[in-house]
C-alpha cells in the first residue's frame, strides 16, 4: 500500500505518461502540465488535490486553463504584483463535460488502490481531457472566444484582464477605461477607507490611465 505522498507522486507520473503524448510538459515548480501553442498562447492542465486531512485518499479536480503571455505580462506590469497569475481563464473539467460524464472530472484515489485501478481512473480523466478539455482550450485560444467568456462572467470576475483585453487585442482605450471605472466603482461601494481591494485596484487604475495616456488628456 502506498503512502499518501507516494500516491500523489504516482498520480502525477501516470498523468505525465499520458499527457506527454499530447505535447504537454510537466512544470514542477507549480505542478502544472503546459503546452505552448505559439509565442503568446499556452494550454495548462492543473491537478487540484483535496481531502488533505484524510488518512488514505485524495480527491482530484482538473482545471483546463489558457494563458496569453502578453496579457499576463501587461497585467503584472500595471498591478505591480509579486504574485504571478498562472492563467487568464479556465474551467474545471466537470464544468466542460456533459452531466452524464462528470465523473471524468473528479475522482477519488486511495492509497490501497491497485496499479490497475489507479490507471483506470487516470485513463477516464484523460479521456475527458481529450474529448472535452482540449477542444475547449482550442476554442478559447481564439481571443474573441476568451473575451466573450470574460464578458459573460463579468468585470467582477476579470477586473484587470477584461479591460486589458480590449486594450491589448482591439486597441480600444475607451472600452478599456469604461470597464476599469466600473470595476473601481464596484470596489468603492463598501467604502474606500481601509478597503484593501479598492486600494489595490486604484493603484492598477491609476497605472492604467498613465499607460493609455488618459492622464495627459
Amino acid at each position: 500500500m502506498l503512502t499518501k505522498k507516494e500516491l500523489k507522486t504516482r498520480i502525477y507520473e501516470a498523468f505525465n505518461e499520458q499527457l506527454s503524448a499530447e505535447g504537454f510538459k510537466f512544470r514542477k515548480r507549480d505542478e502544472t502540465f503546459l503546452r505552448k501553442e505559439d509565442d503568446d498562447t499556452c494550454f495548462l492542465i492543473t491537478l487540484y488535490f483535496y481531502g488533505f486531512n484524510s488518512q488514505n485518499n485524495y480527491g482530484l479536480d482538473i482545471i483546463c486553463g489558457i494563458k496569453f503571455e502578453r496579457l499576463l505580462a501587461l497585467e503584472k506590469e500595471l498591478c505591480g504584483n509579486s504574485k504571478i497569475k498562472r492563467l487568464v481563464t479556465g474551467k474545471s473539467l466537470k464544468m466542460i463535460v456533459p452531466n452524464q460524464l462528470q465523473e471524468m472530472g473528479r475522482n477519488e484515489f486511495y492509497t490501497h488502490d491497485s496499479e490497475k485501478e489507479l490507471l483506470r481512473k487516470v485513463n477516464l480523466i484523460i479521456k475527458g481531457i481529450k474529448n472535452y478539455g482540449l477542444p475547449y482550450l482550442s476554442m478559447m485560444s481564439e481571443k474573441e472566444c476568451t473575451l466573450r467568456q470574460m464578458e459573460m462572467e463579468g468585470i467582477t470576475s476579470y477586473p484587470t484582464f477584461l479591460p486589458l483585453s480590449f486594450l491589448l487585442w482591439y486597441n480600444d482605450r475607451v472600452k478599456c477605461m469604461e470597464l476599469a471605472k466600473s470595476a473601481l466603482y464596484y470596489y468603492a461601494q463598501w467604502g474606500i477607507d481601509k478597503n484593501e481591494q479598492y486600494n489595490d485596484y486604484l493603484f492598477f487604475y491609476e497605472r492604467l490611465k498613465q499607460y493609455v495616456g488618459e492622464d495627459k488628456e
